[in-house]
C-alpha cells in the first residue's frame, strides 16, 4: 500500500476505514490494485472527530 500513498498522508484500506470511520474524517480515493491483495477500496485518514474519537476510544477500552 505504500506504493499507492502520497507523502504526508495516511493511506488506509476499506477494512480499516470501517473500523475508524466514526472517529476520523476520511477521503475516498477509489479502488487501487494492491500488491498481494488485489483491488481494494482505499481512503486517506484526514482528521479526528474529537467527540466521537473519545467515545470510540472509551468503547475500545470497555471491549464494546
Amino acid at each position: 500500500m505504500e506504493s499507492n500513498s502520497i507523502a504526508g498522508k495516511i493511506n488506509i484500506a476499506e477494512n480499516t476505514y470501517q473500523l475508524i470511520k466514526d472517529a476520523f474524517a476520511c477521503e475516498y480515493r477509489g479502488e487501487m490494485d494492491v500488491k498481494n491483495k488485489g483491488v481494494l477500496k482505499m481512503y486517506f485518514a484526514k482528521s479526528i472527530h474529537e467527540k466521537t474519537f473519545y467515545a470510540f476510544m472509551n468503547a475500545q477500552k470497555e471491549g464494546v
